[in-house]
């Protein structure tokens, strides 16, 4: 997982996190978790993810080994 560059991509579109926790419906603290490794985001997540950061290919964020 690149979460790296997505949290550099939230940066880069200007989304906090708290922003984000919203659109996905989970605490702060959950979303922290899952960008740094600790819980993994669920499909539906990805898709909210994407959408709100404009990124076209899950798979340079989301599936790198």
């Amino acid at each position: 997982m690149a979460y790296d560059k997505l949290k550099g991509r939230m940066v880069e579109k200007k989304v906090t996190q708290g922003e984000m926790a919203k659109r996905l419906n989970v605490s702060v603290s959950t979303l922290n978790a899952k960008l740094n490794k600790k819980r993994e985001f669920t499909v539906n997540e990805v898709i909210v993810v994407c959408k709100a950061l404009d990124i076209n290919n899950p798979s340079e964020y989301f599936f790198v080994a």
